[in-house]
């Protein structure tokens, strides 16, 4: 792809647990030789997701321990600064933005920059999680915000949603947001990358109001670390055992010396899969590495404990 004067930006976001990281990795991947930068904004005192990203591509930057709607502003504005100097290797820009963040700020951040190539936003996607719709709507302002904010939606885990469920989504965002149309998660590179294509309108931005004071989503977020080794079938116990008021657990676990493995657990539902190779950096001597969001995070992260296969009674959590 050509050097570009301009250079598109595109936000993905999306409440946690949606799918946002597996899209950006998709998108890298079906790039056809596009050069991407990404920025990566995780909570949590050890970031995961740029781990996980960092296998499709080497220019990648996370901002970790932090919301890109509040504190963490500055740090992504230094991020775009970063990347596009070195603009004339890349071809675009992706934002993913952490679980509870609103995407206005970052729509401002592109829209107000002072780096040396202009940014232009060229979309902001939300992923929609199927089977967590109606709870992320009923618990979290912020899922709105996402919702009031898209240019695109892409319907994520529509496999193991319920059909109805999955058919009736686009018309209820629509109720919402009437101006972003819906894809499912089959048919997204292609429409994720159409927002990046060079043909593109050069800025997409919509008007988006802004929150009212106290409107923002706040969990407490738990990072934990266990340096005992874990047993499989305990640590499943456990987290499979986890209720409500732990909204989501992510990272990287090992058991019986084996591979790093990716855990995801968002509602009731726990996934496991091979964790790519970059990954074994943020779990280095540790058998662990997760982040648990909700209130009830440091309760349970505090019962991991007994996942191990020798309890020490060591607090585990950092």
């Amino acid at each position: 792809m050509a050097y570009r004067a301009v250079l598109p930006v595109l936000v993905i976001t999306g409440f946690l647990g949606s799918g946002k990281t597996t899209l950006v990795n998709r998108v890298l991947g079906g790039a056809d030789g596009a050069r991407l930068g990404v920025v990566v904004n995780d909570f949590g005192e050890i970031g995961i997701d740029g781990a996980l990203i960092a296998e499709s591509t080497d220019d990648v930057i996370e901002l970790a321990d932090g919301c890109l709607c509040c504190r963490n502003t500055g740090d992504l504005e230094a991020a775009l600064a970063a990347l596009t100097a070195q603009a004339h290797r890349l071809d675009g820009i992706v934002v993913e933005t952490s679980g509870l963040a609103d995407p206005t700020a970052v729509v401002e951040a592109v829209a107000n920059n002072r780096t040396d190539t202009p940014l232009a936003l060229v979309g902001v996607v939300t992923v929609i999680d199927c089977q967590e719709f109606d709870a992320n709507l009923r618990h979290a302002t912020v899922a709105y915000r996402q919702i009031v904010a898209a240019d695109l939606f892409v319907l994520s885990k529509t496999a193991v949603a319920p059909a109805a469920d999955v058919e009736l989504i686009p018309s209820r965002l629509a109720l919402i947001n009437s101006a972003a149309p819906a894809v499912r998660d089959g048919e997204a590179v292609d429409a994720v990358a159409s927002l990046l294509a060079p043909q593109a309108a050069p800025d997409r931005r919509r008007v988006v109001p802004e929150p009212e004071a106290g409107e923002h989503t706040t969990l407490p977020v738990v990072t934990v670390t266990v340096s005992e080794p874990l047993d499989r079938i305990r640590f499943t116990s456990w987290i499979d055992g986890l209720d409500s008021s732990v909204v989501r657990v992510k990272g990287l676990v090992t058991f019986d010396g084996g591979p790093p493995l990716v855990v995801d657990r968002v509602g009731a539902r726990t996934t496991f899969r091979l964790a790519p190779q970059a990954a074994g950096r943020v779990v280095q001597d540790n058998d662990a590495v997760l982040v648990l969001f909700g209130t009830g995070a440091v309760g349970a992260s505090k019962a991991l404990i007994a996942c191990t296969t020798r309890a020490s009674g060591k607090d585990v959590v950092t």
